[in-house]
């Protein structure tokens, strides 16, 4: 089975852009996934307004939750990834840059409405 890994930015994109992030997923992915946020990248995303319906959404979708260790959450999302072969979404730009020196599968929001490979 696929991992796919969400950074802290992407936990947004549904709330933000109104995009089926898991409905997109399957269709790039077109098989089996599993979805996984690293509890670091929770915490980060706890001090963020709009939390508490970033986390209904984890519940409702049952997401996994990973504990990946101490250190800041784009060294561990780096290390989680290519540990467990998992893919990553995420928008940021430095660290989509530093997975694909990893050789790892980046997927990004495009155009604000479209899940797509970086």
């Amino acid at each position: 089975m696929e991992k796919v890994l969400l950074d802290t930015n992407f936990l947004f994109v549904p709330f933000e852009f109104k995009v089926d992030v898991f409905e997109q997923l399957h269709e790039l992915i077109g098989g089996p996934f599993e979805v996984i946020v690293l509890k670091e990248c929770l915490d980060e995303a706890r001090s963020m307004r709009g939390f508490a319906s970033v986390e209904s959404w984890l519940k409702a979708r049952k997401v996994s939750i990973e504990k990946a260790g101490e250190g800041r959450p784009d060294d561990l999302i780096i290390e989680w990834s290519v540990a467990n072969n998992a893919r990553v979404c995420t928008n940021d730009l430095r660290l989509k840059r530093r997975l694909k020196k990893c050789e790892v599968q980046v997927i990004c929001l495009m155009g604000k409405s479209k899940l797509g490979f970086a």
